[in-house]
């Protein structure tokens, strides 16, 4: 029998730890939430009165790309999480802001809180902003200031340069909260009376293409960019064209 794959294992471990202290209750739950116009993809985060997210290195994986995630993170999650093996709790704490928060998995999948984050001193509206996609920044102009949003993103983002910084804040936490909420509460629903598996995480993806059924050892072989525009097509399919490589997967040319 296959061993569940360790980031997915950590996850699980993660979420039940959330769960257990009360940071799920009423919250929507983000799997691989890609961000900065695809340059990053947190691997968890939580949204409810503040955007929280949390990076996961296993004791399979390096910390060479820690520091830039977190610094990227910070920019436009109001809190910055590290989750990481134990074999890597000296060195990240060694690399990391003393502002973002620090949980060891120990061999056993055990989550232990070693330190709280605290609120990110480096949000960016900018950088937040592209967590909405072109009909969720218009919804933003329209709403806030009461015009017809112009036709380009550019455009829409200098109309939103008079829009408050906490105004830009709620309406992407309110956005990323209900658009996430469904997958959030079919996987409580699926984890009720019982602990949230590895298995459980593919619940919290949003978009299952009609038709194909997707087996588990399918699903390992997808390409990065396959589920990098997975993901980004649950934000409204707003996010550019189709890459190449997809076209050519879902033509069924090779």
């Amino acid at each position: 029998m296959r061993s569940d794959p360790p980031e997915k294992a950590a996850k699980a471990s993660l979420l039940n730890h959330l769960r257990s202290i009360g940071a799920l209750k009423n919250a929507s739950v983000i799997s691989e939430l890609v961000l900065n116009r695809w340059a990053h993809r947190a691997d968890l985060v939580t949204v409810n009165g503040e955007i929280v997210a949390y990076e996961i290195k296993t004791a399979s994986d390096r910390l060479t790309r820690l520091p830039r995630q977190i610094e990227a993170y910070s920019t436009v999650f109001d809190h910055v999480n590290a989750v990481v093996a134990t074999k890597h709790l000296a060195a990240a704490t060694e690399i990391i802001p003393d502002y973002v928060g620090l949980f060891e998995i120990t061999n056993q999948n055990f989550v232990r809180p070693i330190r709280e984050s605290r609120h990110s001193p480096k949000l960016s509206r900018n950088a937040s902003m592209t967590l909405l996609p072109a009909k969720a920044l218009a919804g933003l102009v329209r709403v806030h200031l009461g015009v017809r949003p112009a036709t380009t993103r550019l455009e829409m983002e200098k109309q939103a340069a008079t829009i408050s910084d906490d105004h830009i804040r709620d309406h992407i936490r309110f956005y990323l909260k209900q658009k996430h909420a469904s997958t959030t509460r079919s996987l409580s629903n699926l984890a009720r009376g019982r602990k949230i598996r590895s298995t459980d995480i593919e619940d919290l993806r949003l978009l299952k293409p009609k038709g194909v059924v997707v087996t588990s050892d399918a699903r390992d072989s997808l390409t990065p960019s396959f589920s990098d525009w997975v993901n980004q097509m649950t934000l409204d399919q707003a996010f550019g064209p189709v890459p190449n490589d997809i076209r050519a997967l879902l033509s069924g040319s090779s």
